[in-house]
């Protein structure tokens, strides 16, 4: 997770840099590893980031990101947690997140979400969002445990 994270995070500098917005991540334990294509999960991860960065760049805000990466409950699994505090979800957005062609951006096409989460099916893996508490939207990623295949 770590190589991916910081992978993920490097691509990610330059404008979470200009937008002020920090990224900071936990993971428990600290070899956690997933399995699934590394590419694919660049793009998972490319994609969530981004779309927090552009609800930071509408807002005009700065904040932080956060993400989350621990053993879930079930043991052949891996949850990813991403956090922000850019405002979250409208109830309208949250009742249909995975409608292709369905965005509230001017330059968006509605399809990152959507192929977010067929690219995280292919791995055997699923996506869900919501809000939480502090003002952000909160995704969470499951995917097979590298500990899985062993």
């Amino acid at each position: 997770m770590h190589g991916l994270l910081d992978h993920v995070r490097a691509l990610a500098q330059p404008r979470l840099k200009r937008l002020n917005v920090a990224l900071d991540r936990s993971i428990q334990p600290d070899d956690l590893a997933v399995l699934g294509n590394r590419l694919a999960m660049e793009q998972v991860l490319g994609n969530l980031i981004g779309n927090s960065l552009d609800a930071f760049e509408a807002a005009d805000r700065c904040g932080w990101i956060h993400i989350d990466a621990r053993r879930a409950a079930d043991p052949g699994q891996v949850t990813l947690t991403i956090r922000d505090n850019a405002g979250g979800f409208s109830p309208e957005r949250l009742a249909r997140p995975f409608m292709p062609l369905d965005t509230t951006r001017a330059q968006g096409m509605g399809l990152g979400l959507v192929i977010t989460r067929r690219l995280l099916q292919r791995q055997g893996g699923d996506i869900s969002v919501g809000n939480h508490a502090r003002g952000g939207a909160e995704i969470t990623v499951r995917i097979p445990s590298a500990e899985a295949s062993q």
